[in-house]
């Protein structure tokens, strides 16, 4: 390695020791309240070492968001290819709640941070983020061609309510002092839609509830991917053959009307749960669950006397 090569190597490490430092900063007391002595202090270099490398705290911010924007790209750009445009819609959102969980601080600077300079002006360093706007924007205008607009989906689904707060909330809770808002905003949505998404639950992407109204789904409840709930549906803790505890639904489980899961057991993948159904033991994947069919008497009289053995006066 040559000297020029060893200084540009040294260079790059000091630099990406300052974005490092700056991020954690801004994330924990806020972008205002930092300033480039604090910064200075954390990576032990001077003021005028880190101006150097930066002519500005803006600046400083304008890097790191380029970077994290650079990583909400990669998240998303292989999501914006699905043949159906709400599909397509779907599967890009949930990019962006990865990218949230996959780089919190990032995601907190740049999105949260009210105080940090806007990034309007300064739209011409961020080319790839115009190209991911622009086929976000041909997406959802598909959507309003085939009619299905966004302000038709928001007010229309109860579902995507309580589906919207439950992934904030799951990314907010890390935040300081942002745990009581979600709590209330949580009960809200409970009150409003009869929806309860337990925020400690792990629901994987593209769940589908399709009507509104007495879901529960257990704060340690574990949902695979593509699950369809139903009106009714309660996932909750409780006690059966494999134990005490809470259920892990699989992949594409469909739970129908008022279905029933108990328990410490586990649900495979594409497993379907009829109507009405109270499931309290583990079931393998791709099976059909329902419950036992109903009797038809001919009479009150002949259930009491031939079935139950006993006098309809009693």
């Amino acid at each position: 390695m040559t000297r020029e090569e060893r200084q540009q190597q040294a260079r790059a490490t000091t630099r990406r020791a300052i974005l490092d430092a700056a991020l954690e900063l801004f994330v924990l007391d806020g972008y205002a309240q930092v300033s480039i002595r604090n910064i200075a202090a954390k990576v032990e270099y001077s003021p005028a070492a880190i101006y150097s490398y930066f002519p500005s705290k803006d600046e400083i911010f304008f890097a790191l968001a380029e970077e994290g924007f650079h990583m909400l790209g990669a998240a998303q750009l292989p999501h914006i290819t699905s043949e159906d445009p709400l599909d397509g819609i779907r599967a890009a959102a949930w990019g962006f709640y990865e990218f949230s969980r996959a780089q919190p601080q990032y995601f907190a600077l740049v999105f949260l941070d009210r105080r940090v300079p806007r990034i309007a002006r300064e739209y011409e360093r961020f080319p790839f983020m115009a190209g991911l706007k622009s086929r976000l924007q041909a997406q959802m205008q598909r959507c309003v061609d085939d009619g299905m607009t966004p302000v038709k989906a928001l007010l229309t689904q109860q579902g995507l309510w309580a589906l919207l707060e439950y992934r904030l909330a799951r990314v907010a809770r890390r935040l300081p002092l942002m745990g009581p808002l979600f709590v209330t905003w949580q009960k809200v949505v409970e009150a409003t839609t009869g929806i309860s998404l337990g925020h400690g639950a792990t629901i994987g992407p593209g769940l589908w509830i399709g009507h509104f109204g007495h879901i529960i789904v257990h704060d340690a409840a574990v949902l695979g991917s593509h699950c369809h709930l139903c009106q009714g549906v309660t996932i909750g803790r409780g006690i059966c053959r494999e134990g005490y505890g809470v259920p892990v639904i699989g992949d594409g489980v469909y739970l129908g009307p008022n279905a029933t899961v108990l328990g410490s057991i586990t649900i495979g993948d594409r497993a379907r749960i009829a109507a009405n159904t109270v499931v309290t033991e583990s079931v393998p994947a791709d099976a059909y669950v329902h419950p036992a069919p109903v009797t038809v008497e001919p009479s009150f009289v002949d259930y009491c006397e031939g079935t139950l053995g006993v006098s309809p006066s009693r």
